[in-house]
Order: C-alpha cells, then structure tokens, then sequence
C-alpha cells in the first residue's frame, strides 16, 4: 500500500479546505505492518503543518504512548484508508487569514490479508491559517470515537 504523502497529493496551497482534507487524508491512512508508530502520518504531513504545530505534533516515538487500537492493528499488519469529510457543524467564522472546520473520519481498517477490522472513527476540530501565500494547518485535535 503506497501511503500518501504531500508531494504525492499535493493538496492546492491556496485553498484553506483542501489543505485541511489532504492533511486528514495522509494522517489517517496507514500501515500498521511497516509503519514505526501511530505518529509516522503525520511524519508524512509535516509539510502541511505551522511550525508550532509540528512542535507540538512532531515528537519522538519513544515520547508517545501507543494508542491501544495500534498496537492491535500492528499484529494484524492492518491497512487503515481514511474518509475525511467537512462536517456540517458550526464554526468560527472565516477571515482572510483563519479557517476553522469540523471533519469526520471514517476509517476502514483491513488486516495484511485483506479481511474487513472493525472501522473506527474520529472527529477533528482543524484551522488553517494563512502564512504569507499559502495556507497551513495551525490545528489539529482528533477526538475518537
């Protein structure tokens, strides 16, 4: 399974939600057979992310208590394929520097062999912000469900 990355999306810069759904897409696709941890995605991402994001994000894997679903999804060598969608929630109201949605998270998960895991979802209150000529995203809080 190729995971995506920003230069294989190559989301457009210059529109805030595309942003928002290109990082949704490389953080929730994964390996759990090749992938070192449940942070490498957004590893892939970093190029997505504000400085103080990828700060706050970005942190050794040995700093990281693994989530109890990972450490069930590496001994199936599970494939994880994202459904990121921007939910109809409310939310701030856009400036010309700051964009704030709600997305939805399905992901599909299947084990190396290719039989269906249970699916798991997620919510993430996201911002994109404007930086210089491009947009970045400034937040990034999954809640799962």
């Amino acid at each position: 399974m190729a995971l995506p990355t920003v230069r294989s999306l190559d989301p457009d810069r210059q529109d805030p939600l595309k942003v928002l759904l290109g990082m949704c897409e490389i953080v929730f696709t994964r390996d759990a057979g090749t992938e070192k941890s449940y942070s490498s995605s957004y590893v892939r991402a970093r190029e997505l992310m504000s400085a103080q994001l990828r700060a706050e994000l970005l942190r050794p894997a040995g700093e990281v208590r693994p989530l109890p679903h990972w450490v069930e999804w590496q001994r199936h060598d599970a494939h994880i394929r994202p459904s990121c969608e921007i939910a109809n929630d409310r939310h701030p109201a856009d400036t010309p520097t700051q964009v704030s949605r709600v997305l939805a998270v399905r992901e599909a998960v299947t084990d190396g062999a290719g039989d269906a895991l249970p699916d798991q979802g997620a919510a993430v209150w996201a911002t994109t912000t404007k930086v210089r000529d491009q947009w970045v995203v400034s937040r990034f809080d999954v809640t799962l469900k």
